[in-house]
């Protein structure tokens, strides 16, 4: 959006409606999926409030679960807070009886594909400009 030559509503007003489409996307085709907006909590002698940092989508409503979308603003990644979610994930996938978890993530997103690489996702397919990724306890 920096190289747009929209005016400040007028990216905003853009954004905002991208976010919603894809958010009833979501909700339309996972409608038991968890939707998490992510935090950062303030650092306690600076008084400010919890602020939004990214999302999580979960759908857990299956024995192989699903993990939507996973993303965070750019200052906040690489911080380890999307690795804490799909770890706590799959300690409760595991605790869960589930099979795994299985994502999508962009071919040309090494970052977050050597994210899932640590955390053991196995690469399952391809299909176009996506990466099927699983991983099972």
């Amino acid at each position: 959006m920096a190289r747009s030559r929209w005016t400040q509503p007028q990216k905003d007003a853009f954004l905002a409606d991208q976010f919603r489409l894809q958010h009833h996307h979501f909700i339309t085709h996972f409608p038991e999926a968890d939707f998490w907006i992510v935090e950062r909590s303030p650092n306690p002698s600076g008084g400010r409030k919890p602020w939004p940092i990214g999302r999580f989508y979960i759908d857990r409503s299956k024995p192989l679960w699903r993990c939507i979308d996973l993303g965070f603003l750019p200052d906040e990644r690489t911080r380890g807070v999307g690795g804490g979610l799909l770890t706590w994930a799959q300690h409760a996938a595991h605790a869960a009886g589930a099979q795994g978890i299985d994502l999508h993530v962009m071919t040309t997103n090494p970052r977050a594909q050597a994210l899932y690489a640590r955390l053991r996702f196995q690469v399952a397919g391809e299909a176009g400009a996506h990466r099927h990724m699983i991983w099972r306890p």
